[in-house]
């Protein structure tokens, strides 16, 4: 038993690392589209007027390109050297160090800690601050870059040979993304209400059985998500409250995000 919490403990922490680090890098990306995202989409716009609507200028693309993607600190090009090198190093960069992974893999972590401890509160608070923080990256970038993921697609789309499919294609993927931003994040609040009950000694939630919390806090997130409110488990005054609130308008910025998005993409021919 005392192996296992070691272990696990290990684990925790080498998790929490990563998603500081991720957390990081986010807020990297979203203060430098505060800063340089309008100047470099304006630069596009220029680029674009110059070139025939039936060609793409690879040079002119990669150009670009490189100034959307600003070099990132904190080992980034460290471990994308040494990814190319070892295949474990490759499977973390393409598929661990994502940020819907990380929210799954620390609320697993979560969900199975074998009790209250300073580990958890630590885990909690770092999950939650990545998941408003990603919000809100999310919500820059449909803002002040537009209405497109990157500047690749900028260029498709605002080429007529390649609008329709690429627009198409745009849908396919964005739809996707929203679908799993919403199912990981219905898990990550599950997995802070779980670690607040854990705790609190179980005063969070009204009508709590004692059994299957995870399950429940699970089912809780789902109905939260949907504003649906049955009443059948409610939060007790304070934290709860306030995270429950939280996850609500947090929803609500998916919401928008998805609105937004969707109602640019269909009338950037238009425009």
């Amino acid at each position: 038993m005392l192996v296992e919490n070691i272990v696990y403990h290990i684990i925790l922490v080498i998790l929490n690392l990563v998603v500081l680090r991720k957390t990081a890098q986010i807020c990297q990306h979203g203060w430098w589209i505060l800063k340089k995202g309008a100047i470099c989409r304006k630069e596009l716009m220029l680029a674009l007027k110059d070139m025939p609507g039936n060609k793409i200028d690879l040079d002119v693309l990669k150009a670009t390109e490189n100034k959307f993607n600003p070099p990132f600190p904190l080992f980034t090009p460290h471990i994308s050297g040494f990814a190319k090198r070892w295949k474990l190093l490759r499977f973390f960069k393409n598929y661990i160090d994502r940020q819907p992974m990380l929210v799954v893999l620390l609320s697993v972590l979560i969900f199975f800690s074998p009790k209250p401890s300073l580990y958890i509160t630590i885990s909690i608070t770092l999950l939650l601050i990545l998941m408003v923080v990603s919000l809100i990256h999310l919500l820059l970038g449909r803002c002040i870059l537009g209405y497109i993921d990157n500047f690749r697609q900028d260029f498709h789309f605002l080429h007529k040979p390649y609008t329709h499919a690429y627009k198409i294609d745009f849908v396919r993927k964005f739809t996707f993304g929203i679908i799993v931003i919403v199912t990981t994040s219905i898990i990550g609040f599950a997995a802070v209400y779980y670690g607040i009950y854990q705790t609190s000694n179980s005063t969070t939630f009204n009508n709590l059985q004692s059994t299957n919390v995870p399950l429940q806090l699970i089912y809780f997130s789902i109905i939260t998500a949907a504003t649906i409110g049955y009443g059948d488990i409610t939060p007790c005054y304070g934290w709860p409250q306030f995270l429950v609130s939280l996850q609500v308008i947090y929803f609500m910025g998916v919401l928008i995000t998805l609105v937004f998005s969707l109602s640019n993409t269909f009338d950037a021919e238009e425009k």
